[in-house]
C-alpha cells in the first residue's frame, strides 16, 4: 500500500519529482522527465547535470548544496536543455534521503519557462519605454493620484533645476508652478482623474525653477490607462513669449508711428490747401 500510495503520488503529481544518488538519476518521475523533453527511462543512470545549461551548473551546486544544509529554504532557479535543444526555466528544491542505505537527494521542481518570459518580455517593455521617456529630448514626469512626482528624466531636470532624488516620491508638482497657475491646474488635476476629457490636454502655465526663476511653459498631459497616474510633457516657450512681447511693443510702437503720420500727413494738406487758397487770392489781387 505504501509503495502503490508513493507511486501514485509521484505520477500524479503537478511537479517534476526525482531521485539522485552519486551525482546520477535513480528515479524520474514522468513530468520532471517532460520538462526536458525525455522519456523516464532516458533519464535514468544519467548524470543530473548533464540537462542542466552549462552556465547554471556551477550555480545550482552551490545552491543545493545550502539548501541540503539548511543554510536555505527557498526554491533556487536555473536553465536546462532539452533534448531538442530548447533552453527552459525550472525552479527547484531539494531534501536529503536515504536510498538503499546510501546518501541520495530527493529533488522537486517545477518549469516556470512561461513565467519567466513573461518576466523578460516585461523588462524589455519596461527598458523600451524608460528609454523612450529618457532620451524623449522633451522635460517629462509622471505624476499620482496625490500629486507626488514619482519618475523624472534628465530634461525635466535641466527645466527645474533639481536632480531626480529631489523630486521623484518626494515632492509635489505644485511646487513647481507659479502661485498664480496653482488653483486652477490643481482643478484640472481632480477632472482629469473624474473624465480624462473635462480638462484641457494642452495649456500654459508659469513655471518656477528652483533659483527662482520664472519660465512661461506649455504642458501636454494626460492620464497613464488603467491608473491614476498622468504623464506630463513640457515645452519652454519663454523665449518664444519674450519674441512674441518685443513683436506685440514694436507692433504699438508702429501703429504710434503710424498716428503721428497720420496727423503730420493731415496738417500738411492743411497747409498746402492754404497755400493754394493763397495763391489763388494772390492772383485776384494782382489781376484786380
Amino acid at each position: 500500500e505504501r509503495e502503490q500510495m508513493l507511486k501514485t503520488l509521484t505520477e500524479k503529481s503537478f511537479a517534476g519529482i526525482y531521485l539522485v544518488q552519486d551525482g546520477r538519476f535513480r528515479f524520474v518521475n514522468e513530468k520532471a522527465a517532460s520538462y526536458a523533453g525525455y522519456e523516464m527511462d532516458e533519464l535514468l543512470g544519467i548524470k543530473a547535470d548533464s540537462v542542466v545549461h552549462p552556465e547554471d551548473r556551477i550555480r545550482i551546486k552551490t545552491d543545493a548544496r545550502a539548501m541540503l544544509r539548511g543554510e536555505t529554504t527557498s526554491p533556487y532557479v536555473f536553465r536546462i536543455v532539452t533534448k531538442q535543444e530548447r533552453v527552459r526555466w525550472i525552479m527547484e528544491t531539494v531534501t536529503p534521503l536515504s536510498f538503499q542505505g546510501r546518501p541520495a537527494l530527493l529533488g522537486s521542481s517545477m518549469d516556470i519557462t512561461d513565467r519567466m518570459e513573461a518576466e523578460e518580455r516585461l523588462r524589455e517593455s519596461e527598458d523600451r519605454y524608460r528609454t523612450i521617456f529618457e532620451t524623449t529630448g522633451t522635460a517629462t514626469i509622471i505624476v499620482e493620484e496625490d500629486t507626488t512626482v514619482t519618475l523624472v528624466n534628465s530634461e525635466f531636470e535641466k527645466l527645474s533645476g533639481a536632480p531626480k532624488s529631489y523630486w521623484e516620491g518626494k515632492r509635489s508638482w505644485t511646487e513647481f508652478v507659479h502661485e498664480k497657475d496653482v488653483q486652477m491646474m490643481l482643478d484640472y488635476h481632480r477632472r482629469r482623474r473624474v473624465d480624462p476629457r473635462s480638462a484641457p490636454r494642452n495649456y500654459e502655465f508659469s513655471l518656477v525653477d528652483r533659483e527662482g526663476n520664472v519660465r512661461e511653459v506649455i504642458i501636454t498631459i494626460s492620464m497613464i490607462p488603467g491608473t491614476k497616474r498622468s504623464v506630463a510633457s513640457f515645452a519652454d516657450i519663454s523665449e518664444r513669449k519674450k519674441a512674441e512681447e518685443i513683436l506685440k511693443r514694436r507692433e504699438r510702437e508702429l501703429e504710434e508711428k503710424t498716428r503721428e503720420l497720420e496727423e503730420v500727413n493731415a496738417a500738411l494738406r492743411v497747409l498746402l490747401k492754404r497755400r493754394e487758397e493763397d495763391k489763388v487770392e494772390l492772383e485776384e489781387k494782382i489781376l484786380s
